[in-house]
């Protein structure tokens, strides 16, 4: 039943890509000064990123760390814990799902960097050993970390800090936000009545899907909608809401 359900959705759903990131300049590639094959330190008062602020003193990393995007990343300990953060306009109630690229400026001393990234109710950290990762500059062997939040008003603030001591720290790039829809009993719960998975659910997700809509993209790589993303709703589907 649940190979026919899959084959019938990838029937009906058209692969696109999706329209535009809610987040403005994510890669971090429109920069005041460019770090060219080294870094621009930037903050304490000079925002040199279109569309962040930052808060203490942050490097935006050229070429010598390999970027998981375009050619400009951000190491989030410029010489101390810092913080780059942007207001993103949002509609209360509706979720949204935060990703972006985690990896390290291997260039300091061993071992771990951690970071954490706030959203309206959420406050995560992540590290990232370049260790246990295997990463060199070349091979930073970025991670793809996924959160998300339910806004409570009609913008929101989106930031990324700094934990571990020092300079040299956690880097990330590519950041992308996305609506991913009213909140539902899980991912599958897409429209009335909610806490009940049923067809209009199935079509509301076939009919997100081919307008390429954010909220259909439910598995990685976000930005592209594909089988990952139909087999990730059949198994949201499938579990059923408690």
């Amino acid at each position: 039943m649940h190979a026919r359900l899959l084959v019938g959705l990838m029937a009906a759903c058209t692969p696109a890509a999706l329209g535009q990131n809610l987040i403005v300049n994510g890669s971090f590639e429109d920069i005041a000064v460019a770090p060219n094959g080294g870094w621009t330190t930037f903050g304490l008062g000079w925002d040199a990123v279109a569309g962040w602020h930052a808060v203490g003193q942050l490097d935006a990393m050229g070429t010598f760390l390999t970027p998981f995007d375009g050619v400009v990343t951000i190491d989030l300990n410029g010489g101390s814990p810092a913080r780059i953060e942007q207001v993103v306009p949002t509609v209360p109630g509706r979720r949204y799902t935060v990703s972006f690229a985690l990896s390290a400026n291997m260039q300091g001393p061993a071992g771990p960097r951690e970071m954490r990234v706030v959203a309206p109710g959420v406050s995560h950290n992540y590290v990232f050993d370049p260790i246990a990762e295997g990463a060199t500059l070349l091979q930073p062997k970025w991670k793809t970390i996924s959160v998300g939040f339910t806004a409570a008003d009609a913008a929101s603030l989106i930031a990324f800090e700094g934990v571990n001591a020092g300079a040299y720290g956690a880097a990330i790039d590519d950041v992308h936000m996305i609506d991913a829809g009213l909140p539902g009993c899980n991912e599958a719960d897409l429209v009335e009545p909610f806490t009940v998975l049923n067809f209009f659910d199935v079509a509301a997700y076939v009919s997100m899907f081919n307008a390429q809509d954010a909220r259909a993209d439910m598995a990685a790589p976000i930005g592209v909608l594909n089988f990952f993303d139909v087999a990730a709703f059949l198994n949201a589907f499938s579990a059923g809401c408690p």
